[in-house]
């Protein structure tokens, strides 16, 4: 009897360890890797936010070779299967490429199909937990220096970076945050602009940063132009290292997601100025405001 019993709750445990995965009743936000045809990809899907309506779907994926954003938008069909369709909103469903997914506890299994409807490919998923925020991956940071740029700075080594050598970009790796473009935009040049004539308006360089006569002026959360009358920008928060310097502006702009205006917002404008050399840089993500510093290379004279 004891062997019969021991069978028996064997053959339960093997049982339940081959009972399938349950499909999710309603979707919730879920984060998924795995790959679509043999190419390795990372997604997000979920219930859709501002600006779509009630009851759309939305997300996005990148392939992890290139690091491309490709938006997600869609709905849920009777059959409980997630039929989203990928890249520009502004497109007809019928001219894009589309997945039809089925997410149960474990992961996701589904199609690919091209936008003309002549190519397919598999897509094998399983989930992923949502990717640290700044804070959390900062535990193993990596530190840009490049000679050619007048400026440093420290980000999550999990985190990529984009240099074409006069521009560059460091990525949030959570497709979510790819939505809002959650990232920091730097780019960098020579030759500054001439400053305005003594009585002459600020003029605009950069977001954030206006030339003056005899110096700079930045906006504030409460203040976006510098160049109209009785403004009430103020002089940027500078430090230096002998003749270069680095100056940040808080700066409020209209936020764009895939599917248009998604509300205010802030980030940090930074303009770093060495000699006849610049940096300009639009931080959405970094934790202080001293994360992006004057590079060793600047002339200390």
């Amino acid at each position: 009897m004891r062997t019969i019993a021991a069978c028996l709750l064997m053959l339960g445990i093997w049982a339940q360890a081959q009972e399938p995965a349950q499909p999710l009743k309603g979707l919730q936000d879920t984060w998924l890797e795995g790959t679509i045809g043999r190419q390795a990809v990372r997604m997000f899907v979920g219930p859709g936010r501002f600006p779509l309506q009630e009851g759309r779907i939305w997300g996005g994926y990148f392939y992890t070779r290139a690091w491309e954003f490709i938006p997600l938008e869609g709905e849920s069909l009777p059959s409980g299967v997630l039929r989203v369709y990928e890249g520009d909103p502004s497109i007809p469903q019928s001219g894009r490429a589309r997945l039809e997914l089925t997410i149960d506890s474990s992961g996701a299994d589904g199609k690919w199909t091209s936008a003309d409807g002549a190519r397919t490919q598999p897509v094998e998923l399983r989930k992923m937990a949502k990717p640290p925020l700044f804070k959390d991956a900062m535990a193993h940071p990596k530190t840009f220096a490049d000679p050619a740029w007048p400026i440093t700075f420290t980000y999550p080594d999990s985190w990529p970076l984009k240099n074409s050598g006069t521009s560059l970009v460091v990525q949030s790796p959570d497709p979510f945050d790819m939505i809002f473009e959650n990232q920091v935009e730097c780019e960098r040049g020579t030759r500054l602009p001439p400053p305005p004539a003594d009585g002459e308006p600020p003029k605009e360089f950069r977001d954030g940063f206006y030339r003056t006569h005899d110096g700079w002026v930045a906006t504030t959360r409460t203040v976006e132009f510098c160049d109209e009358p009785d403004s009430k920008c103020v002089a940027p928060h500078t430090r230096s290292n002998g003749r270069a310097i680095i100056m940040d502006a808080d700066i409020s702009y209209r936020a764009h997601n895939p599917w248009g205006f998604a509300g205010m917002a802030e980030a940090v404008g930074y303009l770093a100025i060495d000699g006849d050399r610049w940096a300009y840089c639009f931080d959405r993500v970094f934790d202080t405001r001293d994360r992006i510093s004057l590079s060793p290379s600047v002339d200390k004279r």
